[in-house]
Order: C-alpha cells, then structure tokens, then sequence
C-alpha cells in the first residue's frame, strides 16, 4: 500500500478528469482517496509498476496547480510525441476542462476524433489510434510555491552522466503514459530504456547501464 498525500479539491479535480480510472486499468491497481491521502494498492502488482503509479499519480497532483495555458498537449506520430499547434491545443485543453469525454479537431486540412477518456486520436475516416499526452511545461513543475526540476542520468562505467533535455522529455512523456520501453540515441548508438528495471541496453553490444531519476529542488 502506498499513501500520496492530496487536498480535498485537487482529489475531486483527478477523480472527475477520469484520469484515475486510467490510472487504475493501466497498472492493475486500486486509487482510493481518504482523509487527506491516496491509497494505492495492487496485491498481484509488481512493485516496480506500483512504484511507477505512485510517481504517475504525484506527477498529476502537482500539474493541478500548474495554470491551464501552461499546458501542452502532444500526439504519437509513430516514433516520438508532436505538439499540437497552439489552436488545436487550446481546443483539446478547453474541451478537457469541460469534462467533454471527446471532440472533432480540425488539423492539417484534416479532421480528427479527439477521444479524452482514452487519451487516443484517430483520423475521422479511418481506425487507427494514436495516443496523446497532457503535459506541464517540460522539466519544470510548481509545487507548494517551489519549483522542483526532474532529472535523468545514467551509469557509464562509475561514472554518473545527465540524459539530454530532448531524451529526458521522451522519458518523462513514457513515464507518464506507461511506457515501459523507450528508443533512444546517443551519438551514433542506439539504446532501448526499459522503465520497468531503469535500465539502459545497447542495441548492438548489449550492454547494460543503470538508469536512475531524481526530482529536485534548487537550494
């Protein structure tokens, strides 16, 4: 059992956003909200996905407080996530406040079924869905007045190196969405981040590199 502590209002804001319910089918756990906390459980749930719903659910408390236009929403092209153009993301951050379950999005001369409960886009005349996220702005997310800064490193050989601001972006959007394994490249290496283990493989040597996540505040 995992305790997140939250305010009354925040609670009902994720309770109602249905995002809890995704939470709850994508982990194979229960979210219950009691006396100022969260309780997360999951008998036959590995740790490490228990693990991961925990930070997924601090992560969403804390873009509650974040103002509305802060917010960037981005769609799955097949490789990595691709903003919205400012008017669509208004639209779909509009819709998504209203509780509206779905909206048609007009976008690049085409039209797109917006689907909010199952966070998925898909073109008007055909069936293929494409996830989509809600993001804070990148790297950064106000917490109790204090901003707090996400960082992501590896092990080269003893020695501790930060990922690059574009792959902690990938990581971080994975993360969220419940991702287990991330494509990478670094230089002229190709390497698959598996979230689960955080843990690094190359493609070609197969070498194994821990991979470690910290959120911090700045003294």
């Amino acid at each position: 059992v995992y305790n997140v502590y939250c305010s009354e209002e925040i609670a009902r804001l994720l309770q109602s956003s249905g995002q809890l319910q995704w939470l709850e089918s994508q982990y194979q756990i229960k979210v219950d909200y009691q006396e100022g906390r969260f309780l997360l459980t999951g008998r036959d749930t590995p740790v490490q996905a228990q693990q991961q719903a925990k930070h997924i659910l601090i992560s969403l408390i804390q873009q509650s407080s974040i103002p509305k236009s802060a917010f960037q929403w981005f769609w799955f092209n097949g490789r990595s996530y691709s903003p919205y153009d400012p008017d669509s993301n208004q639209k779909i951050e509009d819709a998504f406040q209203s509780q509206q379950p779905a909206l048609i999005l007009e976008t690049f001369g085409k039209l797109y079924n917006i689907n909010l409960i199952h966070f998925a886009q898909s073109p008007l005349t055909g069936k293929i869905w494409r996830p989509i996220i809600r993001q804070p702005p990148p790297m950064m997310r106000r917490t109790e007045n204090r901003r707090e800064f996400t960082s992501w490193t590896y092990d080269d050989k003893g020695k501790i190196k930060p990922f690059s601001r574009e792959i902690v972006m990938r990581l971080e959007e994975a993360l969220k969405i419940g991702t287990n394994n991330v494509d990478i490249r670094m230089g002229s290496s190709e390497f698959v981040v598996n979230l689960e283990k955080m843990e690094m493989h190359n493609k070609k040597t197969k070498r194994i590199q821990s991979v470690s996540r910290e959120t911090k505040k700045p003294s």
